[in-house]
């Protein structure tokens, strides 16, 4: 693969799927994860891997690793927003800017009067101090019954569940019940957007499909996705408020030419709210909200 001389492989700017972490991890190529801002120099935490020590705790797969050396992690918990051990990361130590240039409103936001860089990111810290990042304050979904959910988690769950589909994405924000847009694996053009063809996994759950038009309207299909989401809510949501009830499959999947993904392949969850708004709206138009 033409990794033998990588001496240490490393992953951060945008989340990584564990599946790929256990691939690596099966070629006996640990994949280290990395976590912090600009504001904070880079890196606040990272993994670590000493090989043949089987005490190691620097490394496990979905976290970022404990904090670095001479830094500070805080786990400012807000009752209204956070089950019980998470909340939003904040940092401190010499490696936090001292503001934004010619910001200075801005440059109070960010760092409080104690010297915490509020990242904005919502996480948890376990028993051996490993981090791990469960959600950003700004995608909050926040029912219209008041119930705050963050929705990486949950759809990271239900993906894990139905290998066909691409991207799961909960909408639910000042609704009643929540719902998803659902993305199946395509194959992709040479200009990053995706063909009507069903790629890899997508092509065994209903061999008769072949294109993303068949699928929309296939049974087999539908019931695969629903089975997932039916698993979802019975075993695995914390509340009823967390429950998806409805779902569409989506014609294309998610590129950054579309304008859904950002440059580092994260989802930019006010766009697709843009773009399928139309869509989200006929969701919520045909229930009695």
């Amino acid at each position: 693969m033409g990794l033998d001389k990588c001496r240490v492989c490393l992953t951060g700017a945008a989340p990584i799927n564990s599946d790929v972490l256990k691939f690596f991890g099966i070629l006996n190529i640990p994949v280290l994860e990395v976590y912090g801002m600009s504001e904070s120099t880079g890196p606040q935490t990272v993994c670590y891997n000493i090989p043949d020590n089987r005490q190691c705790l620097g490394f496990k797969i979905g976290s970022c690793g404990p904090s670095m050396p001479g830094v500070e992690t805080l786990v400012l918990h807000d009752p209204k927003r956070d089950p019980p051990g998470h909340g939003e990361l904040c940092y401190r130590g010499r490696h936090i800017m001292m503001g934004y240039m010619g910001d200075w409103n801005k440059s109070l936001d960010a760092i409080d009067k104690d010297g915490w860089l509020h990242s904005g990111d919502v996480g948890k810290v376990d028993d051996d101090g490993m981090i791990y990042i469960t959600g950003r304050i700004k995608e909050l979904i926040i029912t219209k019954g008041g119930e705050n959910i963050a929705p990486v988690p949950v759809e990271e769950m239900i993906k894990s569940l139905l290998p066909g589909v691409s991207n799961f994405v909960m909408i639910g924000d000042k609704r009643h019940f929540c719902s998803a847009l659902v993305t199946l694996k395509l194959k992709p053009n040479p200009d990053l957007t995706f063909t009507n063809e069903l790629d890899t996994a997508a092509l065994k759950i209903s061999p008769e499909c072949k294109t993303i038009e068949q699928a929309m309207n296939d049974k087999t299909w539908n019931s695969y996705i629903q089975k997932g989401i039916d698993k979802y809510n019975s075993e695995m949501a914390v509340s009823q408020a967390q429950k998806i009830q409805k779902f569409v499959i989506l014609s294309t999947d998610f590129s950054v030419p579309g304008g859904e993904l950002g440059p580092t392949l994260k989802l930019k969850r006010g766009e697709v709210a843009k773009i399928y708004g139309d869509i989200i709206e006929k969701i919520y138009s045909s229930s009695a909200e």
